[in-house]
């Protein structure tokens, strides 16, 4: 592949647009701490959209890392569905013990974190990037579903 090329380009633009993504997302906490349970009005909505932010963050993370661990071992006789499961506990699994490493060497504070979470985002970008893609068509797929279901089961949905 060469440098110049379309698909390259487009593979660094994912790198950084995950580094910076998760940069804002992790720096948004440090500098909004959170408040406690009677901020009102937008302080509040501020602090809810940036937990918000910040658990997706990490969800994506231990999924992302959990199906890179499984391509890797290569289970037999494992479904779709199957394989979501387990990818997500592996990934959830790893976090964990890359916090406990980071215990362990008494590396355990808020800049360790920081840069684990910027350097797992900006290494697992392609993964985000599918499983973004892939979760925006989801209600396309759902909707095309229902119109090409039964007349029951349409029935059914528009009646409940």
């Amino acid at each position: 592949m060469k440098w110049s090329s379309p698909s390259h380009a487009r593979s660094w633009i994912e790198y950084i647009f995950w580094g910076v993504l998760a940069s804002v997302v992790v720096l948004a906490r440090h500098l909004f701490p959170l408040r406690d349970f009677d901020a009102l009005g937008l302080i509040a909505i501020r602090d809810l959209i940036i937990t918000i932010s910040l658990w997706l963050l990490v969800i994506g993370l231990s999924f992302g890392l959990g199906t890179e661990l499984l391509k890797i071992l290569r289970p037999d006789g494992v479904s779709r569905l199957e394989h979501i499961v387990f990818g997500f506990a592996l990934g959830n699994g790893c976090l964990a013990y890359l916090v406990m490493v980071l215990g362990l060497f008494n590396r355990l504070n808020i800049s360790s974190i920081t840069i684990m979470l910027i350097a797992l985002s900006t290494a697992l970008a392609p993964k985000l990037t599918r499983y973004v893609r892939r979760l925006l068509s989801l209600p396309g797929l759902i909707w095309a579903a229902i119109r090409h279901s039964s007349l029951l089961v349409k029935y059914v949905l528009w009646q409940a």
